[in-house]
């Protein structure tokens, strides 16, 4: 898999319940593929973060990573 040149990666955790649209594969290989997707990204030595956590938490989680990467949004 070739990725792109980005500052950084944001891979979200499966922590949040599943729920259908167009964009979403596989319910039940959740867990696989976020595994899948995460060696991916190890692999390829690209900066990344995992992202966590419901609502609120969720995006604390995002702006820390981006904060750990002096990525703040102004």
């Amino acid at each position: 898999m070739k990725l792109g040149t980005y500052d950084l990666h944001l891979l979200t955790d499966i922590d949040l319940p599943w729920e259908e649209d167009p964009l979403r594969e596989h319910p039940y290989r959740r867990k696989e593929l976020f595994d899948i997707y995460r060696k991916e990204l190890l692999s390829a030595g690209v900066p990344f973060e995992i992202v966590s956590g419901k609502g609120p938490d969720r995006i604390a989680s995002t702006l820390k990573a981006l904060e750990a990467h002096s990525l703040v949004p102004a």
